[in-house]
């Protein structure tokens, strides 16, 4: 695949996702009695979703240094220390349900990749600031932070849009999920 097609398939990615968060988001706000019945069935897998964004753009991330050879700027670097653990924390979190990590597996885990997926979220809208301003800031000269290695596909996304994006669904998945638990154990009350 040529650099073109990885960057178009990313951006792709981004777009539908940035896409069915927004839809699901206007659901709920539309649609708040689920008469529709599509977040009935979104519920239950909120958690896979958001880790579902989260291993993709980790490994998303790692595709495009690894094998397109995109070399990571500093803000690139510090978005993927909050990316990368909130992965970890999603995974544990999907993999402790009928595993020995059974014990691991607790709210504060979902809190913990809401929280990294929020810390990472305004280095991600700076980066996109840094690239629209065209300046280097306190990037390194020879790896500027203004570089577009993905040239606004659809006219917007970058790399720091897509993890942008990602940062948004892990949030937005994350509180789909504690409210659905909220709600489902004041009913049980």
């Amino acid at each position: 695949m040529t650099q073109e097609a990885y960057n178009f398939f990313f951006a792709t990615l981004g777009l539908a996702l940035a896409v069915f968060v927004c839809l699901l988001a206007l659901l709920l706000i539309v649609d708040r009695h689920d008469k529709l019945q599509v977040m009935r069935h979104v519920r239950p897998l909120a958690i896979e979703f958001a880790a579902l964004a989260a291993i993709g753009s980790m490994i998303g991330s790692l595709m495009l240094s690894e094998v397109v050879g995109y070399v990571p700027c500093r803000f690139c670097w510090y978005q993927r220390a909050f990316m990368y653990p909130a992965a970890i924390v999603l995974l544990v979190q999907l993999v402790g349900r009928n595993s020995f990590l059974a014990e691991l597996r607790r709210p504060y885990l979902l809190y913990t990749a809401a929280a990294l997926a929020l810390g990472g979220l305004p280095i991600s809208i700076y980066h996109r600031y840094v690239q629209a301003r065209g300046t280097t800031g306190s990037c390194d000269p020879n790896n500027p932070c203004s570089t577009k290695y993905i040239r606004d596909e659809y006219g917007f996304i970058t790399v720091p849009v897509i993890a942008g994006i990602a940062f948004v669904a892990i949030v937005f998945f994350i509180a789909v999920h504690i409210a659905d638990s909220r709600k489902n154990t004041a009913k049980q009350k």
